[in-house]
């Protein structure tokens, strides 16, 4: 899934996360960091920001490069205050 992501290939790494899915296999820390960057490569913030929701709510904590993923995204958007609340999430909460 990360070579689709980083080679720009978007949509492949879509299709693939969704076949992982309709097999029946859950997602990992890696895979949500994978699905984290696709999201803000789409500039798909909002999505980026409720994959980061939906590891805590999976039990998985997200970790830096989570965080740093978004938080980067965020303040190239130009949504600096988004960044700085999303920042000072990662600080309290790993």
């Amino acid at each position: 899934m990360n070579a689709f992501v980083v080679s720009n290939q978007l949509s492949k790494a879509d299709l693939l996360f969704r076949h992982f899915r309709t097999m029946g296999v859950s997602p990992n820390l890696e895979a949500f960091n994978i699905l984290i960057k696709l999201a803000c490569k789409k500039r798909n913030l909002d999505s980026a920001r409720e994959l980061v929701d939906n590891m805590w709510a999976k039990g998985l904590i997200p970790d830096v490069y989570s965080y740093g993923t978004l938080i980067n995204d965020l303040a190239k958007s130009g949504d600096l205050k988004e960044a700085l609340k999303c920042l000072m999430k990662c600080l309290r909460e790993t």
